[in-house]
């Protein structure tokens, strides 16, 4: 088997699983495999490649969409043949509250 960082396993697992939102926890309960030292990643290093993997850090541009219902975040695949929705897509930091419009809307 050859050597994936763990970005690369977890877009190929998102990839799998490309028509469903996955919860964080059900990520980051997995086992995700550091073939270099034969050591398992933690979770909290699970949760921040996929936040940089929404944020594009990791990729020329996002390729995981990030919604938050109330309690964890869930993560889903954004397909290459979707590439304007990848253009469209508004970090949740970048979005503004629905208090914050309607105070705009008032004054």
């Amino acid at each position: 088997m050859t050597e994936r960082s763990l970005s690369k396993q977890l877009l190929v697992y998102l990839q799998e699983n490309k028509h469903s939102w996955i919860h964080k926890g059900h990520i980051t309960r997995m086992e995700w495999k550091n073939k270099k030292n034969r050591s398992v990643y933690l979770p909290d290093t699970v949760g921040r490649t996929l936040r940089d993997l929404a944020a594009g850090k990791l990729t020329k541009e996002p390729v995981v969409a990030v919604k938050k219902p109330e309690g964890s975040c869930m993560y889903k695949f954004i397909p290459d043949d979707i590439r304007m929705l990848r253009k469209r897509y508004i970090f949740p930091e970048d979005r503004t509250s629905d208090k914050e419009m309607f105070k705009k809307i008032i004054n």
